[in-house]
């Protein structure tokens, strides 16, 4: 079976089952998951991060947003240093920080920028966005093309499948060098993204499905998400021998 195939039945099989309790459902026609997606990347600009978030470390994210327009760069830049530099903070919040600090001038040291730290496939359809993240601290986010979201904490349930991701996505990042300017728009439908998150930026191959799911870098990704996707779909519908978090 084609990869193409594969990752459209698996979403087309998980839009049709009952919905598990960590399931919530969306409107497939406007696509109200539209932020939700883009926020995996974890390139949100701080100003549009601004409004969310009542809890350490988004409260610091927020701060350091006011404080940028309020003309105190220093103490925004001093705010965000801290968030990059705490290891306790979940990984998206760790790459806003560093996304912020690089709008602010401040780059990254080369072996922390050269540390993979999420890994975003995107698949078009015809229908819509598939999306399906995995992030360094074992937390990972499936958005189907209709909404419904599956979201995996930090933990051991989808372990294995993360690893391989990260696997494959860190033999990739030693070819692919980081994006220099905004996040290009996704490909046509019968397209699909995958997206290596560093603090130094984004780095990425997109093209024809069936082009990234055998091209010799983002080929590895991509079977190793889909792995992940199966994974956190048996999961969140409790099959037998799927693990907890």
């Amino acid at each position: 079976m084609k990869r193409k195939n594969l990752f459209v039945s698996v979403a087309a099989a998980f839009a049709a089952c009952a919905l598990p309790a960590t399931v919530r459902a969306a409107d497939p026609v406007s696509d109200p998951m539209f932020a939700a997606r883009e926020a995996l990347y974890g390139d949100v600009p701080l100003d549009a991060l601004a409004a969310n978030g009542n809890a350490y470390p988004w409260t610091s994210l927020r701060a350091a947003a006011a404080a940028i327009k309020a003309g105190h760069k220093a103490r925004a830049i001093a705010l965000l240093h801290a968030v990059a530099a705490d290891p306790t903070v979940a990984t998206r919040a760790h790459l806003e920080a560093w996304s912020g600090l690089r709008s602010l001038g401040v780059i990254p040291p080369t072996t922390e920028a050269a540390k993979l730290e999420g890994v975003v496939l995107d698949v078009v359809t015809t229908k819509g966005r598939e999306t399906v993240a995995a992030y360094a601290d074992t937390s990972a986010v499936y958005i189907t093309e209709y909404g419904q979201t599956i979201a995996i904490p930090p933990g051991v349930a989808v372990r294995p499948e993360i690893d391989a991701v990260f696997k494959a996505g860190r033999v990739a990042l030693t070819k692919i060098g980081n994006w220099a300017g905004p996040r290009p728009a996704l490909p046509f439908p019968g397209g699909a993204r995958v997206a290596l998150l560093t603090a130094g930026g984004l780095a990425f191959g997109q093209g024809p499905i069936h082009g990234i799911s055998r091209d010799r870098l983002a080929g590895p990704v991509f079977t190793a998400q889909t792995a992940l996707l199966m994974k956190m779909i048996a999961h969140a519908n409790g099959a037998p021998g799927s693990g907890t978090g």
